[in-house]
Formats: structure tokens, C-alpha cells, sequence
């Protein structure tokens, strides 16, 4: 029975995924393949890493608190398992119900392990963010972005400013003495970026300057740039620490 439920899932998701290619085809899987870009989708995975590493590394930290046994490989294990439970089921934590319950039923305390989760993902909303980003970030009604809270380290702003549709021309520190703001930096176009010739025609007529800065690769690669340094300088440290858990 364990052998048939541990097949369910992957078997499921291919059966999704053979039904989507045979209604609507495979040109899009295949277009989208072409369009990915190796060096950000290593950047993404690297991020996705450093994060997964120090969530994890939180969780055993709360649960030992609690006096429940939680090893850092069975906690990141669990915590990539959680993170796609909750991409692809409705409500966005039945990730993390079963990985509370999974890591209960393991140490024979289903409460108290699930009261970990709750406060691991409680605490988890009030950590420091290390960089925030904001490209072209358009004004909506009863939303202001344009000043950012005191427990983001860095801040940048990219924008357009010609036309019709724009991002915010500047960004503000809520509390100066725990937030950097590293630019407010415009960028003009004459011209769309080539980039942007797989937009669809109506965003590139009626929205031209958004589009623009959106496609363009020089936003997009210093973009990058910023994040691979920030992964750069804290990877080392979460890395280091959670090998030594690993190997203990």
C-alpha cells in the first residue's frame, strides 16, 4: 500500500501533464523551454536553495525547543516536499499540514510537532528580508510601495517615466538606520528592446514604455546581478553551518 501511494503522486502529475500536451499541444512547453535562460534559472535555483536551507534549519531549531528530534536532511527533505504541496494545492499550506504531521507521526507527537510548523512559519513572516526589487512598479488604489518597511536590508527601484502607464519615480526608507535604498534608476526607450518582439501586440502598442522596461535585458541583468551578489555573500555562512548539521 506505502509502494502505491509513494507512486500516486508522480504518476498523477504526468497523467496532468500528458492530458495539457494532448489538448493544447506541446508548442508552448517547447516555446517557453526557449525562452528560459540558463544563467537565471542557476540564479532562482540558488536562491531557492539558500532560503530552503535556512527555513529548514529554522524549523529544526524551533523544534528542538519543543523537545521533538528533527534532523536538518529530514527537515530540508520535507521542506521541498512542503513547498510544492503548497504550489499545487488549493490554500497554500497543506504543504505544511503534512510535513507536521509526517514529522508527528515519526517522533510519536502529532501536536506538538505541528505547533513547531505553526510557529516556524510564524516566525518565518517577521525575518529580515535581505533585498527587495521593484521594476517599474505601477501606483494602485489603496497601495503604496513606495516606502519600504524597516525589516528590508536593501532596496532598488527600476522605472520608465514617458509614458502613459509608469513605475514609481522613487523609494523611501521607513526607517533609514535598518533600510539602504541602493537607486532610484530611470531607463528611457526610444525604441522597444528586441526582447520585447514576443509581447503580444497590444502591450507593446498601448503600454509601450511598461513593456519595454519589462523585456529589456539590461534591467533584467542587473537584476541578477544584484541577486547572485546577495546569494554570493550568504550562501557561504547557511551552507557551511548546515553541512555541519548534516555531517553531525
Amino acid at each position: 500500500m506505502r509502494s502505491v501511494r509513494r507512486w500516486a503522486g508522480p504518476g498523477v502529475a504526468v497523467g496532468v501533464l500528458a492530458i495539457a500536451i494532448w489538448r493544447i499541444g506541446g508548442g508552448p512547453f517547447v516555446a517557453g523551454l526557449k525562452a528560459v535562460d540558463g544563467r537565471a534559472v542557476l540564479a532562482a535555483a540558488a536562491v531557492v536553495l539558500v532560503t530552503t536551507l535556512c527555513s529548514a534549519w529554522r524549523w529544526t531549531v524551533v523544534a528542538r525547543g519543543l523537545g521533538v528530534r528533527l534532523s536538518l536532511r529530514a527537515a530540508v527533505a520535507a521542506y521541498y516536499r512542503a513547498l510544492f504541496l503548497n504550489l499545487t494545492l488549493p490554500g497554500g499550506v497543506a504543504g505544511d499540514v503534512h510535513r507536521g504531521v509526517r514529522h508527528g507521526r515519526d517522533v510519536d507527537d502529532v501536536g506538538r510537532a505541528l505547533r513547531a510548523v505553526v510557529w516556524e512559519r510564524a516566525a518565518g513572516q517577521v525575518v529580515q528580508v535581505a533585498l527587495t526589487i521593484q521594476v517599474d512598479s505601477v501606483r494602485k488604489h489603496g497601495e503604496d510601495d513606495s516606502v519600504i518597511p524597516a525589516n528590508v536590508a536593501d532596496a532598488i527601484n527600476f522605472y520608465q517615466s514617458r509614458w502613459m502607464i509608469h513605475g514609481r519615480s522613487m523609494i523611501f526608507a521607513a526607517d533609514p538606520s535598518f533600510t539602504t535604498i541602493l537607486g532610484n534608476l530611470r531607463f528611457e526607450y526610444q525604441k522597444e528592446p528586441l526582447a520585447c518582439h514576443s509581447y503580444p501586440w497590444y502591450d507593446r502598442v498601448f503600454f509601450k514604455g511598461h513593456t519595454s522596461i519589462e523585456c529589456d535585458p539590461q534591467v533584467w541583468s542587473q537584476v541578477e546581478n544584484l541577486i547572485e551578489a546577495r546569494v554570493s555573500a550568504t550562501a557561504k555562512p547557511a551552507q557551511a553551518e548546515a553541512v555541519a548539521q548534516i555531517g553531525n
